[in-house]
């Protein structure tokens, strides 16, 4: 029995130690479970629920966006905020799936790169929509944890060469 547990637990270890050096870092691992948080926060803000979602930008001067609906590119809280507050108004009985594509992290500094599918009503309309965008985003480490500094999307998802 004394051995059994001995086992187990050394079992237990390498079986952890294993995971996290063949796939990811701890602090890639951790940052890992913070995206997974964002897409929550993301499907919450398309669907009226917009406070997650926001909580996750860093609430300063310097952050940015350029947003899939196009325009100019935004900066600040001020605008950032404002410019969510009018993107939540467009969706309705959303649904949200990523595919990742890149994401890590470096001292204070962290990224994710991820394709976007949203399946959508806008707003009082019964035909259902679909938008799908590349994503970039920027996140520092702060005192509270990883937070948005900067967000790029597009719809560009078909390559088509200049003509």
């Amino acid at each position: 029995m004394f051995y059994k547990n001995i086992l187990n637990k050394h079992f237990l270890i390498i079986s952890l130690l294993l995971f996290i050096g063949n796939n990811l870092s701890a602090e890639n691992y951790r940052f890992e479970v913070v995206l997974y948080s964002l897409d929550k926060a993301i499907l919450d803000f398309l669907n009226g629920e917009p406070e997650a979602f926001k909580s996750f930008w860093l609430h300063n001067e310097d952050i940015t966006i350029a947003g899939g609906f196009g325009g100019k590119i935004e900066k600040g809280w001020d605008a950032i905020g404002d410019r969510l507050d009018r993107v939540n108004a467009v969706y309705e009985k959303a649904e949200f799936s990523t595919e990742r594509i890149s994401y890590g992290t470096s001292n204070n500094l962290g990224y994710l790169i991820q394709h976007e599918y949203i399946k959508y009503y806008g707003s009082g309309n019964t035909v259902q929509s679909e938008r799908n965008y590349r994503v970039t985003m920027i996140f520092r480490l702060e005192e509270d944890g990883w937070k948005l500094i900067h967000r790029h999307a597009d719809a560009s998802m078909n390559w088509e060469p200049p003509k």
